[in-house]
C-alpha cells in the first residue's frame, strides 16, 4: 500500500514575499520518499493562497500510473527509457553528462535531469526505484562515450 503524508512545514521569507513549504512524502513498503513541496504564498504573515497545487497533484497521479517508481517534473518523454532510446537513435549527447544524477538510494530518490547539446530538450525525472536507476545508468553509457 502506498500513501502520501505531509511533514512539518518550513518558512522562507524574502523582501517581496513569504512562502510556506510543506514537504509531501510517499510512504511505500514502510519507507518514506520525499516527493515535492506543497507551497503556500503568505498573506499578512499567515499561510495564504496555495501555489503549484496542480503540479503536485499531477506528480502524485503520475506516480500512481507508473507503479510509484518515478515521476516527470518536465520533458517531452513520460518514460526516461524512451527518451534515452531516441537520443541513441539520433546520436544526441548530454550538455553536462557529469551532473545527470543528484541524490542517492539511501535518501530514497534520485533526480535524473539535464539537457541535450544538439537540441533544446530539457528533462527532469525523480526516480524512486533502484532497478530503474540502474537501467538508466546502463542505457546511457554509450551516449556518455
Amino acid at each position: 500500500m502506498v500513501k502520501f503524508i505531509e511533514k512539518e512545514e518550513g518558512k522562507y521569507t524574502s523582501q517581496h514575499t513569504g512562502m510556506t513549504y510543506v514537504p509531501i512524502y510517499m510512504v511505500k513498503d514502510g519507507k518514506e520518499f520525499f516527493v515535492a513541496n506543497r507551497v503556500f504564498v503568505e498573506e499578512d504573515g499567515k499561510r495564504g493562497k496555495e501555489f503549484l497545487q496542480d503540479e503536485l497533484e499531477c506528480y502524485m497521479k503520475f506516480l500512481e500510473q507508473h507503479d510509484y517508481k518515478y515521476f516527470k517534473f518536465y520533458g517531452f518523454y513520460d518514460d526516461p527509457m524512451e527518451m534515452i532510446k531516441e537520443m541513441k537513435n539520433r546520436c544526441h549527447t548530454f550538455t553536462e553528462p557529469e551532473s545527470l544524477f543528484v541524490g542517492d538510494s539511501l535518501r530514497g530518490s534520485i533526480d535524473f535531469y539535464g539537457n541535450r547539446n544538439e537540441v533544446s530538450a530539457a528533462f527532469h525525472y525523480r526516480i524512486f526505484d533502484l532497478e530503474l536507476y540502474e537501467r538508466i545508468k546502463k542505457e546511457i553509457e554509450p551516449i556518455l562515450k
